[in-house]
């Protein structure tokens, strides 16, 4: 709760006064599909990933009109993180999506980028997980 949520709370009410100052702005958190659905992860985590885009709706709502505040939520990337992973359960991973890989980490990136250049999006979830999240 402390790095998923309360610091994406406090990073935001830090900066808002700045962003106001300047005029407006946007905030995009991280959070994963873990936070959407009760599936593939741990309880903490899932709840807390819940949590924060929960926060995301929340903070859309009393910081528009000048702020607006969105959530990209990807699925399973292949980072570091999974590094341990064997083979076989990085690839059940990815038949399990509906597009039969893992989501890119360019797709991911893609999504950040989509929602910094749109000024019409506030309060969304999107969601980057080669159809993950439709099978859970």
């Amino acid at each position: 709760m402390d790095v998923n949520t309360r610091a994406a709370f406090f990073a935001a009410k830090a900066a808002v006064p700045l962003m106001r100052r300047n005029g407006g702005g946007q905030i995009i958190n991280t959070s994963r599909i873990a936070g959407l659905a009760p599936a593939g992860s741990s309880l903490p985590y899932s709840v807390s990933k819940a949590a924060l885009v929960h926060l995301t709706r929340c903070l859309a709502m009393a910081l528009a009109p000048d702020i607006r505040v969105n959530t990209v939520a990807p699925g399973f990337l292949q980072t570091r993180w999974s590094a341990h992973w064997s083979e076989e359960k990085i690839r059940n991973n990815a038949e399990r999506a509906l597009l039969q890989r893992h989501t890119g980490l360019e797709d991911t990136a893609a999504a950040f980028l989509m929602l910094a250049k749109n000024d019409s999006i506030t309060g969304q979830v999107i969601t980057v997980d080669a159809g993950l999240l439709n099978r859970v």
